[in-house]
């Protein structure tokens, strides 16, 4: 199920039809606080407009993040078309996008966390102890075999 989470009505209508023609299940709201509300049914993914009448789209992304059922939900950030440009969380300047290009990248996301998910999985099952690191040498994940080693 996606959560469409889009102020203006007539974006949140195009992007529902978008997202059910892509054989979604939808669930739509309206505000922030309607979204925190029906993100209990924990989404597989949530499109997120920046701007809501009563929460930053930031402030609601945060608060999913924090939430046990929702920390790992994919959250795409959406600009709907008119209005003042939007950004996303990361101060990043979001690009209004059609309702199609929405869910192409919703469906991206998707693929990717899924895929992310299945890794760790893998990781975690491994027998031996595993570390994870980035091209600058940073560790950015280890296993519970390598936590339990070490600490």
């Amino acid at each position: 199920m996606v959560l469409n989470v889009i102020a203006d009505d007539a974006v949140r209508h195009a992007l529902n039809q978008a997202f059910q023609k892509a054989v979604f299940s939808v669930r739509e709201a309206r505000s922030g606080l309607e979204a925190l509300r029906l993100a209990d049914e924990v989404p597989a993914l949530v499109a997120l407009d920046a701007r809501l009448p009563d929460l930053p789209g930031a402030e609601v992304c945060n608060r999913l993040r924090y939430r046990p059922g929702t920390a790992a939900t994919p959250v795409l950030h959406v600009a709907a078309p008119g209005g003042p440009p939007a950004a996303a969380p990361d101060g990043t300047a979001l690009p209004a996008l059609s309702p199609e290009r929405v869910v192409a990248r919703a469906q991206s996301l998707l693929w990717a966390s899924r895929t992310e998910h299945l890794f760790r999985g893998f990781l975690e099952a491994a027998p031996d102890a595993v570390a994870l690191a980035d091209a600058a040498g940073a560790i950015v994940y280890v296993n519970a075999r390598l936590e339990g080693l070490f600490g």
